[in-house]
Order: structure tokens, then C-alpha cells, then sequence
């Protein structure tokens, strides 16, 4: 019994531990490329009497800016010099940017990316000012190698040509790849890394030299957060907004069993505002699939703050709960919702509170992103008779989607016989204790996390709590001028 106390609190203690260093060591917070998406290689032969500059270039369009930020890698390569029949090549492939260039030959390649395009030419504002600061951000995270001294130039526009800074990184031509974390204050003036346009990738190489870039991301850099806060300041979970809290009622359903083997289904809408349904609509279906005693009926309806579903005897069936903007069908619109961001304010999971009174019931939550993405995660409901909570923390979904951009969400629960369902709340859950007035955010309501952050808030320095919160996400501290401290 002592041991089994002792390992229990060993194990936190580890716990503790490792999200303490989790934050020391710092975070990405959002991918530029991760060169997961290959691009074909430009290769240039050197011919007899050229003409310098000799240029080619080319485009991988992928849409998503999950991958590549703003759904486009334009990448370009130019030799300046060198003799007759040199190859030199730029490619992307198995998770790598590589460009070579032989014995007494110049070169460089051009990473650009500037939004969807199909171009190499220039759009200094076609990433559409994306905030590099939020979720923490101050820094750029460049993981590189050289197996001779080079430089590679970052240069970041924000909005026109005019409007750019720059840093130089030396590579020193180890043999092994490094880590370069580019501060932001690093950058010479003339940018806003609150209003980001397009980013360049500029590589030199000389007589003998491969450059190799694994990941470029915008980072949180650790030196900038201070420690975690005590435990004892977490409170044990706070709603970050309601799915549904089934304050506004739906008519109960009601389906005969079918005895023909034929499914029968009936469905129900119901409108409410955003601080109680999710895109202010909730779609009901009920899918009755086998018969038993004559007369038997399966129903379900949300009334008095919780939705209930029941099944007789020999009969079995379906429920789905379906989020998807205000459509007026049970037809899904996965982009209904309008891409609201899931992880804001240190939002990390979903709180399902239920109960259900006969053995065990399965729960399928579906969430919908843009791109066709879509995960989901199965629950089992154990059989009680008191409301449980069932925490599904965002990193256990199978599948690909983005929750910081969901546009669709359906709860599909698998009805056996004689069973009754009770659900009193479907909540989006954050650790750190926020404001009672905090609202669902909706497409034209975006989260204050991504407002301008005031210029003497100084983000994202946590050296005081008061107006930080903590986003378990990406463990960084973010500044709110809604939040309340720790």
C-alpha cells in the first residue's frame, strides 16, 4: 500500500518534471515548412559558354497551411558562375531542403513563401499579415547543416517590399545538423512580426558546398518564460465555452421500431445563441435500425438542461449530435462553424459530462477542419448512476485535423437495447481559471488571443502572472487583456 503511495508520487513528480523542462526547452507554435511535401528537383547543367545568371524555377501548391505556411513553396534556384557541364541541384525530399553546388561553382536557391501564387515573383503581402507573436511566438527555429561555411539570409515582408527586415546565419560546416533559434529582435527594423506578408529562404553556396534545412518553424523561445506555476495555483478545470450546455431544449423524436429491417430516421433543429450552442444551431437525428415488442419506441429530446435518449428492449439504434453553423439540415457542412480555434486561452481537450444506466455505451466525437480533415475519438460510457466526466484530451484523436481551425463537430452514440443516455454538457476545457463573461468565439468574433497585443504588454515576458495565462498547448505564457492572473 506505502509503495504503491511512494510510486504515485513519484510518478507526478516525474510528470512535474517534464513539463517544467517541456517549457524550458521552448516549442514550435507554428510550421513554415516542414519539407514533409516533396518538390521536384531543378537541376541545371552548366553549358558550354553560358550566359550568367542561369535561372530555373518551380512551385509545389499543397493548399493547407498545416504543411507549408500559407498553402504554397515556391523555390527557385540561379548559378552565377562555374565551368562547363557542373550539375548543381535544389530539390525537397524525404523531410529535407537540399541544394549542392560543386567544385568552382556560385550559386544560390530562393525558399519563398508568399500565399498561393503559382509564382515566383514576389507577393510581399500573400500570406495575408499572419501574427507570428501569437501563442508565444518571438523567435524563428531553424534546424540546418553545411558540410562547408555558408551563410543563409531570412528575410520577412510585411505587406510591401519596403516593409522588410532580415538576418544572416552563419553556418559553420559541421558535419551534423544544428538548431538556430532567431530571435526576432535579431532582425534588422523595417518589419512587423504581428503582420507577416511572406517569408524568403536565401541559401549561399560556393565551390563545394550542400546545404541541407530540416524545419523551419516560429518558436517560442524558452529564455523568455521564467518556470511553470505552482500547482497549487491550477484550479481543477475551467470551461473555455460550451459545445452544448442543453439550455435550450429540442422536441423529443419519437420512431416506432421498424420490423422490416429497414432503418427508420427522424431529425429535429434547434437555434440558440453562441454561449449555449456552438454556431448557435443544434442538429438531432435518431436512426432506429431493429424492432422488438410491438408498439415499441425510441426517443430522444433535449429538455431541462439535458439531452436523453432511450432504447427498449430488442430494439437498437443511433443518435448524432451534429455542430455545423445554422443550416437547417442534418447534412453536414464541415466548414459550417467557420474555423474557430479550439486551443485558445490554453484550451487542450473536451469534457463530455454523461451518464447512462445499462452496461456500457460507445461515443464516436468527430471534429471537422478545413481540407476535408477530420479526427475523431472514441468513448466508452461505464455504466453509472451519476453524472461522470470523460476528459479527451486534443493529442489522443486519430486521424488529422486542426483544432485551431474546426468547422464541424458530431457526436454519433451507438444505441443498444434497453438503454437510457443522459448528457448534461459538451464543453471545450482550459486548466487556468478565466473570466465568467468569456463567450464562444465565432468567425466574426475571433478569440482576444488573436487581437493586436499593446505595445507595453511586452509579450511575452511572464516575469509578473498578472494578465498572462499559460497555454498547455504549446507551453508558453500568452498575454490577455482578458484574463485574469494565475
Amino acid at each position: 500500500f506505502f509503495f504503491a503511495i511512494r510510486m504515485k508520487k513519484y510518478l507526478v513528480f516525474l510528470l512535474f518534471c517534464h513539463l517544467f523542462f517541456a517549457i524550458v526547452q521552448g516549442s514550435n507554435v507554428r510550421s513554415i515548412d516542414d519539407f514533409e511535401i516533396a518538390t521536384p528537383s531543378i537541376v541545371i547543367v552548366i553549358p558550354t559558354n553560358p550566359t550568367f545568371p542561369l535561372c530555373s524555377d518551380t512551385y509545389t501548391y499543397v493548399g493547407s497551411s498545416k504543411e507549408i505556411i500559407g498553402g504554397e513553396r515556391d523555390l527557385s534556384l540561379t548559378v552565377y558562375s562555374g565551368s562547363e557541364n557542373r550539375v548543381l541541384v535544389a530539390d525537397v525530399t524525404l523531410g529535407e531542403f537540399s541544394c549542392t553546388s560543386p567544385v568552382d561553382t556560385q550559386s544560390s536557391s530562393l525558399l519563398q513563401y508568399d500565399g498561393v501564387d503559382n509564382s515566383i515573383n514576389l507577393n510581399p503581402s500573400g500570406l495575408g499579415g499572419i501574427d507570428f507573436t501569437l501563442y508565444g511566438g518571438n523567435a524563428i527555429r531553424l534546424v540546418a547543416f553545411s558540410d562547408a561555411p555558408t551563410t543563409i539570409s531570412l528575410v520577412v515582408y510585411s505587406g510591401s517590399v519596403g516593409e522588410a527586415c532580415y538576418v544572416n546565419v552563419t553556418l559553420p560546416g559541421y558535419d551534423y545538423s544544428r538548431e538556430y533559434i532567431l530571435d526576432f529582435n535579431s532582425f534588422t527594423s523595417g518589419c512587423d512580426f504581428q503582420n507577416v506578408g511572406a517569408i524568403e529562404v536565401i541559401t549561399h553556396t560556393v565551390s563545394s558546398v550542400d546545404i541541407i534545412i530540416q524545419s523551419l518553424y516560429v518558436y517560442a523561445n524558452p529564455t523568455t518564460v521564467t518556470a511553470l506555476p505552482s500547482p497549487t495555483s491550477h484550479r481543477q478545470f475551467d470551461t473555455l465555452f460550451y459545445i452544448d450546455d442543453f439550455s435550450v431544449s429540442t422536441p423529443e423524436i419519437i420512431i416506432f421500431a421498424p420490423y422490416s429491417g429497414i432503418p427508420v430516421v427522424d431529425s429535429s433543429h434547434s437555434i440558440g445563441s453562441s454561449s449555449q450552442i456552438i454556431g448557435t444551431e443544434r442538429d438531432l437525428s435518431l436512426t432506429a435500425y431493429s424492432g422488438g415488442l410491438y408498439g415499441s419506441v425510441l426517443e430522444e429530446g433535449v429538455s431541462s438542461g439535458v439531452f436523453t435518449c432511450n432504447t427498449p428492449f430488442g430494439s437498437t439504434g443511433s443518435s448524432l449530435l451534429q455542430y455545423d453553423g445554422v443550416d437547417g439540415s442534418i447534412n453536414l457542412n464541415a466548414t459550417g462553424l467557420g474555423g474557430i480555434d479550439f486551443t485558445q486561452k490554453g484550451g487542450f481537450a473536451l469534457k463530455l459530462t454523461a451518464m447512462n444506466d445499462v452496461n456500457t455505451l460507445d461515443v464516436n466525437i468527430r471534429i471537422y477542419s478545413s481540407q476535408n480533415e477530420v479526427c475523431s475519438r472514441n468513448v466508452t460510457l461505464n455504466e453509472s448512476s451519476s453524472y461522470q466526466d470523460y476528459i479527451l484530451d486534443y493529442n489522443n484523436f486519430n486521424g488529422t485535423c486542426d483544432f485551431t481551425d474546426v468547422g464541424a463537430v458530431e457526436l454519433n452514440i451507438d444505441l443498444p437495447q434497453g438503454e437510457d443516455i443522459f448528457v448534461d454538457e459538451i464543453s471545450a476545457i482550459t486548466l487556468y481559471q478565466l473570466p465568467t463573461s468569456s463567450a464562444t468565439p465565432t468567425a466574426s468574433q475571433p478569440s482576444p488571443t488573436r487581437t493586436p497585443t499593446p505595445a507595453n504588454c511586452n509579450i511575452p515576458q511572464c516575469m509578473s502572472s498578472q494578465g498572462y495565462y499559460l497555454n498547455v498547448q504549446t507551453n508558453t505564457c500568452i498575454y490577455c487583456p482578458y484574463c485574469q492572473s494565475y
